[in-house]
């Protein structure tokens, strides 16, 4: 889909907004107290993914039934996305926003999750821009960060976990840490400002550029699941044939941004123990795995322009 063809669909419909949160420990508890205060009446779409054991039989759907009246819907396979609906994941999948539906799909792990924070809010930034709300609540290490990134980057909003209310607050504080996170709240007064956000008018900035790598990991995404889905008489993600070097490398950027921002976590934890020397070789490595990362998201960048201008 083109960038016009997304600003006319939100120019479109620009009342309806995408809340989508992100969870992992100690998150299933934040986000029962979050869903209770989201009025079933309001033009919203809620999205909830939690890093789950793959063999875990999820029970997510009755749980959430007790506690909302929205309509709660696991996406086994896809479903278009309805204003005053609930959408979870199922062990093992991703869920993933495209062309006004949202998929189960079994793209690579990110962030050796799936269903990965990230491939969910990216997809949504890219979908929805400035009607997308990001939630990021308890959980341990980075997943989520670069997502709530993608969000703002699209013209989107994101709040976080008040990080000395999470029980593992490590998630909401890295997105807090790297500026990603426009609000911190504590759950309980979460709904105030939720409110605020679903309400105020968008302000869609027609010149607003989606930026290309987001757009292009997006569709990185979507091509692998049409690939290696079993043939179906609707295929479930429909696209151009896929670019497998590009795919491959857009891999690699997500793998090197991971290490990079696990890099500055042991140097923080290793600052805080007083452990200069171990902290100042850590930080050394995040600069250095930093600098690499962005020349071959540059390089990766300027590839696709210089395919779409040929």
């Amino acid at each position: 889909m083109s960038t016009e063809q997304i600003q006319e669909r939100n120019r479109a419909t620009e009342n309806h907004k995408i809340i989508v949160v992100g969870a992992s420990m100690g998150g299933l508890n934040a986000f029962k107290g979050l869903l209770k205060q989201v009025d079933a009446s309001w033009p919203v779409s809620l999205f909830f993914v939690q890093h789950i054991h793959p063999d875990h039989k999820s029970i997510l759907q009755e749980l959430m039934s007790k506690f909302t009246k929205l309509k709660v819907v696991q996406v086994t396979d896809k479903a278009v996305i309805r204003p005053h609906c609930l959408y979870l994941p199922v062990p093992d999948k991703h869920l993933f926003i495209y062309d006004g539906h949202v998929y189960s799909v079994s793209a690579p792990k990110e962030n050796s999750a799936r269903p990965s924070v990230n491939i969910l809010f990216r997809s949504a930034a890219v979908a929805y821009r400035e009607r997308t709300i990001g939630i990021l609540l308890s959980g341990l290490l980075t997943d989520g960060t670069l997502g709530m990134k993608a969000i703002q980057d699209c013209g989107g909003l994101t709040m976080a976990q008040h990080p000395e209310e999470a029980e593992f607050p490590e998630m909401p504080l890295n997105a807090i840490k790297e500026g990603y996170a426009s609000h911190s709240q504590e759950i309980a007064s979460i709904n105030k400002v939720l409110k605020k956000l679903i309400f105020e008018p968008v302000d869609i900035l027609g010149n607003r550029k989606i930026p290309e790598i987001l757009v292009r990991q997006v569709e990185a995404v979507a091509n692998f699941s049409s690939q290696v889905n079993e043939p179906q008489e609707e295929p479930a993600i429909t696209l151009e044939s896929p670019d497998t070097v590009e795919y491959s490398l857009l891999n690699v950027i997500t793998l090197m941004q991971e290490r990079t921002n696990m890099l500055y976590n042991l140097a923080e934890k290793e600052k805080m123990t007083g452990r200069q020397q171990m902290a100042k070789h850590y930080l050394s490595k995040a600069k250095e795995s930093s600098f690499h990362t962005e020349n071959l998201r540059r390089h990766v960048e300027a590839m696709t322009s210089t395919k779409k201008t040929a």
